[in-house]
């Protein structure tokens, strides 16, 4: 007698050939998340009205006609760490890559926000390209979708000299819970992808300055032979509910963390 199908299994892989189809043909779903779900889960991560700043100007996706000079948003990407308006060390990544904002998985924002919160809080330096880049390698998704198609992954001879600790390996469909930013100048990283993105040829390669990072490599290795770990560093600014990737607008000469290079 033949086995019996497992039914969970098929109706599993079907639910799962349909998305991948839909990244395919869609850059962001359809909107699952009002305004009372964003202020409930989201807003203490947004940024406050200060001299540096705006505050962050956060709409709903079914409102984003309301404001033409704005851009969607996965609401996510606010859990991770990342919230406009956005830091330095961000805005290098995507100027140095030529990346979209929703090219980025979850796992990916939260590994840049993990980062940028060791070198400024842990290490004592700045965050920077030119660091990040001796550590992690973006790889380009399979199934070429418009949107969360960029990973960072460890470079193998880098691995054991970084922190210890895996991110959440899966995440819920989340292309449907996006939102709308407004911005008066948006940067041209916001805009939306027509295309796939395609895999640069020098994304594999090291900075030129990198041999000048060996103070900030040290201080890392040491802190993985303390025991700090990605979990930790990750649960520390969620609980002081820090988005890493966000601009705090330090005034020059008041900050106790110093550049790299």
């Amino acid at each position: 007698m033949a086995p019996k199908a497992d039914k969970g299994k098929c109706v599993k892989s079907a639910e799962a050939q349909r998305l991948a189809a839909l990244r395919k043909e869609r850059a962001i779903f359809s909107p699952q998340l009002g305004m009372q779900e964003l202020r409930e889960y989201f807003y203490l991560f947004w940024a406050t009205d200060t001299r540096a700043h705006p505050r962050t100007r956060v709409l709903p996706a079914a409102a984003s006609e309301l404001a033409p000079n704005g851009y969607p948003f996965f609401a996510l990407f606010f859990y991770c760490g990342l919230c406009p308006p956005f830091s330095e060390f961000f805005c290098d990544i995507m100027n140095t890559y030529g990346f979209r904002l929703l090219d980025f998985t979850p796992n990916a924002v939260l590994t840049m926000a993990v980062f940028a919160y060791l070198c400024e809080n842990f290490v004592g330096v700045h965050p920077s390209v030119a660091l990040f880049r001796h550590y992690f390698i973006p790889r380009v998704e399979r199934g070429e979708p418009l949107v969360g198609g960029i990973a960072w992954i460890s470079r193998v001879d880098k691995k054991e000299a970084y922190l210890e600790g895996e991110l959440r390996s899966k995440w819920d469909e989340w292309r449907a819970e996006w939102c709308w930013i407004v911005e008066e100048n948006p940067q041209p990283f916001t805009a939306m992808r027509q295309t796939p993105i395609v895999r640069g040829n020098d994304w594999s390669n090291v900075a030129p300055e990198d041999e000048r990072l060996k103070i900030a490599i040290t201080r890392i290795l040491r802190l993985r032979f303390a025991g700090l770990t990605v979990g930790a560093v990750d649960a520390d600014f969620l609980r002081r509910r820090i988005a890493p990737l966000q601009e705090r607008g330090r005034p020059p000469g008041n900050s106790r963390t110093r550049r790299t290079s």
